[in-house]
């Protein structure tokens, strides 16, 4: 009878981790359909403003050196911008001002310039910028032409994300243990 239990042990910490897997993926579900309802109503509001009125509260500009696609955008204190959905890894910096940031990975953060981190593909952001602040972002693409480098680095939906090796590594422990356990 130990013997079995022994051999069944792997399984039953398998189990474990699977439904925290899913309560991982469930959560997930939930943050993402939030942030879809807020930038929603966010850009409804936009859309009461105009184009042209939430252009000069968030200038963005452009610049290109070597292969890569820099984003330098502008926000006055107030500002509240919810973000791409980003297909790829990639730098940004905080050169000035204080933003809230919200992601699925970080939960809620109020971050200082100066910062710089690594922004992880699948990450989308609500900013709120507690005073006039700039974000850069860097990209990797031997592109000049703005919109075709959005399309190359940002996704359309959460759904058009692909898996990288990174972010299967869970994955492939779950399926592992499920080898071991035979």
């Amino acid at each position: 009878m130990g013997r079995r239990i022994d051999r069944l042990a792997p399984a039953l910490a398998l189990g474990d981790e699977y439904r925290s897997f899913l309560k991982h993926k469930a959560d997930q579900g939930a943050f993402r359909d939030a942030l879809m309802r807020f930038q929603g109503a966010v850009e409804e509001s936009d859309d009461r403003l105009g184009h042209n009125a939430m252009a000069a509260m968030v200038p963005v500009t452009h610049d290109f050196a070597d292969g890569q696609y820099i984003r330098q955008m502008d926000m006055a204190a107030g500002t509240i911008v919810v973000g791409h959905i980003h297909a790829r890894n990639h730098p940004y910096f905080i050169t000035k001002g204080d933003l809230s940031i919200i992601t699925e990975q970080d939960g809620e953060q109020r971050i200082q310039a100066p910062h710089n981190g690594i922004t992880l593909a699948g990450t989308k952001r609500i900013l709120y910028a507690h005073e006039d602040s700039t974000l850069i972002t860097v990209h990797r693409t031997d592109n000049l032409d703005v919109n075709e480098i959005e399309r190359e680095v940002l996704a359309k939906s959460f759904d058009d994300l692909e898996l990288t090796p990174m972010q299967t590594e869970h994955i492939e422990a779950l399926i592992n243990k499920i080898g071991e356990s035979k």
